[in-house]
């Protein structure tokens, strides 16, 4: 499986931050890789809680049914997506606690730039598309958090 790695700061407390990223019907607000969401657990907070992510691939759109593999509450999500044809996908989501601030990390595992790619430079494409997709999804995230995160001292 191919392996794509971000990391990024973001000016929100690691609950929120986790609140925010175990919720998947939020996902398309800030995941550019998630198109749609049906059938969702509306909490990942369990081994097996899941959804389906409709979401799109170097143009293309690919249903996952996603499963929570490995949980730790308020740090680690693994989640574990499989296609119907039986391709793989695993996603990592790591926060780490900085303060009042903290670190998101995504690592996206799968098979997919394989699966929708014929040839080489095809599926050379389709992995950039997402990586860059995946470094988006972080920025989003950066982003959606700074209106969920109160102002102190605002009333």
């Amino acid at each position: 499986m191919g392996e794509i790695r971000h990391v990024r700061v973001v000016d929100a407390p690691a609950e929120v931050v986790f609140d925010l990223v175990t919720r998947p019907a939020r996902l398309p607000d800030w995941d550019p890789l998630f198109v749609e969401v049906r059938d969702e657990t509306p909490i990942l907070d369990r081994i097996g809680a899941g959804f389906l992510g409709v979401m799109r691939f170097g143009g293309r759109r690919v249903d996952l049914r996603w499963e929570v593999d490995d949980i730790v509450a308020g740090r680690l999500l693994v989640l574990a997506g499989r296609c119907p044809d039986g391709t793989r996908a695993r996603r990592s989501l790591v926060v780490t606690p900085a303060g009042t601030r903290s670190s998101v990390g995504i690592v996206f595992e799968s098979e997919l730039a394989l699966k929708l790619a014929p040839s080489d430079a095809d599926r050379a494409l389709v992995a950039a598309a997402i990586d860059r997709d995946v470094r988006l999804a972080l920025d989003h995230l950066a982003q959606l958090l700074i209106g969920e995160v109160p102002l102190v001292g605002a009333s």
